[in-house]
């Protein structure tokens, strides 16, 4: 009986140990950008769809970023979405590691010519992709994550 009760007690604290681990791991693949502090150097906020994102590995060529403009946001509303865009979580999912560019949707906020770094910094569901100066041009920093699609629904609801 004292070996049943040993084994319950050790099954116990390796599944706490298990689940706390896990949590742990979770929290950390979290992604969050705020954008806030650089309100002044955003020229414009839209709502567009990506027609094609090419990131050349190598060579001179500068990346390729293409998209519709399906809306443009008056500007008196970029300090509610870019709180709104910082409030999101992004998160690797099992089995869905990588942002499927191609005719999704989403929110870009275009900065100033002569910003120091970046052009664009574009928000999907599926991920988001980070538009920046460079010497061949713009280099295009793709990232993977997923936001919850009832995170990015409540917040895609604010813009009908």
């Amino acid at each position: 009986m004292k070996k049943i009760q040993t084994l319950i007690a050790l099954t116990i604290i390796v599944f706490f140990f298990l689940q706390t681990n896990a949590g742990c791991i979770f929290k950390q693949n979290i992604w969050s950008y705020d954008y806030s502090d650089q309100a002044p150097q955003i020229e414009s906020i839209s709502y567009v769809q990506v027609k094609e994102i090419t990131d050349y590995a190598q060579g001179d060529h500068s990346d390729v970023f293409e998209y519709t403009v399906l809306k443009t946001f008056d500007s008196d509303m970029t300090e509610a979405i870019l709180k709104d865009l910082a409030a999101l979580e992004y998160r690797y999912p099992l089995g869905h590691p990588f942002f499927i560019y191609e005719n999704k949707e989403g929110v870009l906020l275009e900065f100033q010519k002569d910003s120091p770094d970046l052009v664009y910094v574009l928000y999907c569901q599926y991920g988001f992709a980070v538009i920046s100066k460079c010497d061949r041009g713009i280099k295009v920093d793709n990232y993977g994550p997923y936001c919850d699609e009832k995170q990015w629904s409540l917040f895609m609801n604010q813009f009908d």
